[in-house]
């Protein structure tokens, strides 16, 4: 997924340094949290390679500014008890 976006922002340069947030709902609370967590771990790499002046070629970091996931599957114990929860709460 990461190399998707990387070919996105090399494809459209003109996004490079706009802002992103990774956004999904379901299995995007897997995958999301996952992602971001990836890519700020790159982009603490890439910096450390500007800062040693070694680097310059090659993907570039990417602006992500946060993360968005709405009825998120995080775990199955705890998304069935949340689901029983909200089955037996309903008070109309």
């Amino acid at each position: 997924m990461y190399s998707a976006l990387q070919a996105f922002i090399i494809k459209h340069p003109e996004t490079k340094n706009l802002n992103w947030y990774y956004s999904g709902e379901d299995y995007a609370g897997r995958f999301a949290p996952a992602l971001a967590y990836y890519t700020l771990q790159f982009n603490t790499r890439y910096q450390s390679l500007e800062d040693d002046d070694s680097g310059g070629a090659g993907p570039s970091p990417i602006n992500l500014k946060g993360i968005i996931v709405g009825s998120a599957n995080v775990h199955p114990v705890i998304d069935a008890g949340v689901i029983i929860d909200l089955a037996t709460s309903n008070n109309d």
